[in-house]
């Protein structure tokens, strides 16, 4: 192995297990709401989301969303991924930005067309004690995709729990 590769070895060892042991908790959380696609497809409808986040500390959450909505002639599945961002914290309210990579499958009687994409996000959450979370998200998905009206919007009421080690 060459030494420039051994170096990058052990960082990457070094980040992933300080990584693994610094995780401050885990999330579940589940969203209801709007779900609307932009361009010449554009419609609104009820969309479905479940969160699973780890709390890397407590300024920095990594959540994995798997939102889905039906739309007229096809169906939007779209696992993504955001590194949260705990901006604010107001009294009991939270604030947070977020932002990260998406896979979006758009499936339709003629098939399944899968793209690549990014999400922005933010959100405010109440809490109500350290564990139960309540609030409102506002999520954009802009779809890699050759076909117009791919990209799409989410508001969302949430609800969520948090696991604390």
């Amino acid at each position: 192995m060459k030494p420039m590769n051994k170096v990058f070895a052990l960082l990457a060892l070094s980040f992933f297990s300080y990584s693994a042991h610094a995780v401050d908790g885990v999330y579940l959380g589940g969203q209801i709401g709007a779900v609307g696609m932009t361009g010449t497809r554009s419609d609104t409808t009820i969309g479905f989301d479940v969160d699973l986040g780890l709390r890397a500390n407590s300024i920095v959450d990594v959540v994995f969303h798997f939102q889905t909505s039906s739309h007229p002639g096809r169906t939007v599945y779209a696992p993504h991924l955001s590194a949260e961002i705990h901006y604010a914290d107001v009294n009991d309210f939270d604030f947070t930005i977020g932002v990260g990579p998406g896979m979006y499958f758009f499936n339709s009687p003629v098939g399944t067309d899968t793209n690549f994409g990014l999400n922005f996000g933010t959100a405010v959450d109440l809490k109500l004690d350290e564990a139960i979370r309540l609030g409102l998200g506002a999520r954009y998905h802009l779809v890699f995709s050759p076909a117009i009206g791919n990209n799409f919007w989410s508001f969302m009421f949430r609800a969520g729990y948090f696991f604390e080690w």
